[in-house]
């Protein structure tokens, strides 16, 4: 997984193209709507990732890691159906709420994506435990003589 710039590809993989047509004929829009959805995407996410601070950032500002697009397309999707005057389904507004979790765990550090350019196979944070060497000794024969 690497990072790149969301496309109209990944909004589709979420809502229906007609879902699409629907918003891009909502207005009169001076910039391709989509664009503007993918970047705001973009943004959420790497404002998330610069709370973070372990996150190495891409020098372009609309890319993000892979592993966060689906959750970021869920985001956005949401303000699609809002803008379509359309009702959210109990599902896409429970996926917009599940990606807002995700991203408040990864401004909090519960979470770290890959940074860019980093490799996956890249040594992370680190064991959660350590395997101790040496350590007294805890059964003796006095102790163990009154069992």
């Amino acid at each position: 997984m690497g990072w790149r710039i969301p496309s109209e590809d990944d909004i589709i993989a979420t809502i229906s193209v007609a879902e699409l047509q629907a918003y891009r004929q909502s207005a009169n829009w001076e910039q391709d709507p989509v664009d503007i959805l993918c970047k705001r995407a973009a943004a959420l996410v790497r404002d998330a990732l610069r709370t973070n601070g372990n996150v190495t950032m891409s020098p372009n500002e609309y890319e993000i890691p892979e592993g966060c697009i689906s959750a970021a397309m869920d985001y956005v999707c949401f303000d699609v159906v809002k803008r379509n005057g359309g009702s959210a389904t109990k599902e896409r507004k429970e996926a917009r709420e599940k990606a807002e979790l995700f991203f408040e765990r990864i401004a909090r550090g519960e979470y770290t994506p890959v940074g860019w350019m980093e490799s996956e196979a890249q040594i992370t944070g680190g064991a959660g435990a350590e395997v101790v060497v040496a350590s007294r000794h805890r059964i003796t024969p006095a102790k163990v003589e009154g069992l």
